[in-house]
């Protein structure tokens, strides 16, 4: 028998289903009294503790009798324009992640509803108990949301304005810090940063430059001329301007933005020094740091379990942060 005691085996103790013994300890009236005895003395010989999370899930995730709506979760996004590619990776596995946890899946766009409190409604409506939501690019995105109506669990894709809930997000700080490491290790004698700047700039775009200030000054410790770091206006042909300032510069080493940019350059450009791209979907000509969506959407998935079932809804005065590095690759070679 294992070590701490399940209903199961305190079923198989007694020749009486699972079921029973559940209903059993919790004193449903169901059971013959005879046999609540029987269960309740059997429980506390064998030392059987409940799981009160476990328990509590339990009691919501069927609402109302046994032919209730299931408990489901809303996959929300703000506006339709909101990183569609990024948006159905992490939706794929959260479905499959949801799946397998019992609950089931309701997917709107807030912006295509008439308003947030008809979204949240229909949310309602739907026996909806938590939120996966993204950030969005929309300045008004998230504003007046009920979050207090749902447990929730923010996917933070790299830039947009926040949710405020608890959130999940990758480590480009720590990813742009690692390529740095690796430019010095593989002795170079020049490299530059390029980054993108956004309309509106978001934490993780703040972080990124921080982090590339602070490499470009390790590289200037570590004797490398020129080492330099610019950022280039995402809405004014970046690639194009990005590759210009390469060719002017012929440093040894670039760190880009992703693989895209990357590929860009080299098409239109030629090779310009030895590129890592600090996000990419799949391994290719370029090192770097390759995205992992279906990781980040599991975890995600599993921090919404918890607070569904600990009862926990809305924004906290210290939400809960879980940051993800992307793992290196190294460039793919032909054979």
């Amino acid at each position: 028998m294992a070590a701490t005691p399940r209903l199961q085996d305190i079923a198989d103790a007694l020749g009486l289903a699972k079921a029973t013994v559940s209903m059993a300890l919790k004193n449903d009236l169901r059971i013959a009294a005879t046999t609540r005895e029987r269960v309740i003395a059997k429980a506390a010989a064998m030392n059987y503790i409940p799981d009160p999370a476990l328990r509590r899930l339990s009691e919501i995730r069927w609402k109302g009798g046994r032919n209730a709506a299931r408990l489901s979760v809303g996959l929300l996004t703000w506006d339709a324009a909101d990183y569609p590619n990024t948006r159905a990776h992490f939706w794929e596995t959260a479905r499959e992640s949801l799946r397998h946890l019992g609950y089931g899946c309701e997917e709107i766009i807030v912006r295509e509803q008439p308003n947030v409190k008809r979204a949240a409604k229909i949310l309602e409506a739907r026996g909806v108990a938590g939120i996966l939501a993204m950030a969005s690019r929309c300045d008004d995105a998230w504003t007046d949301f009920p979050f207090d109506k749902f447990a929730g669990v923010e996917l933070h894709a790299g830039s947009g304005r926040p949710t405020g809930l608890p959130q999940i997000r990758p480590d480009t700080f720590r990813n742009l810090l690692g390529a740095g490491e690796r430019v010095v290790e593989r002795g170079g004698r020049s490299a530059a940063i390029c980054l993108l700047e956004q309309q509106h700039p978001s934490t993780t775009d703040q972080r990124n430059q921080a982090a590339a200030y602070y490499v470009v000054a390790e590289w200037k410790r570590a004797g490398l001329r020129p080492a330099t770091f610019r950022s280039f206006d995402a809405a004014d042909e970046p690639n194009r301007r990005i590759a210009d300032y390469l060719r002017r510069l012929q440093p040894d080493w670039v760190l880009l933005p992703n693989e895209m940019i990357a590929a860009d350059v080299r098409r239109r450009f030629g090779e310009v020094g030895n590129m890592i791209a600090m996000a990419m979907m799949e391994p290719g000509p370029t090192p770097g740091f390759q995205r992992d969506h279906p990781k980040m959407a599991q975890r995600a998935v599993a921090l919404l379990d918890g607070r569904i079932r600990e009862g926990r809804k809305g924004v906290t005065a210290q939400p809960e942060t879980l940051v993800l590095p992307w793992e290196w690759r190294e460039a793919e070679t032909k054979p």
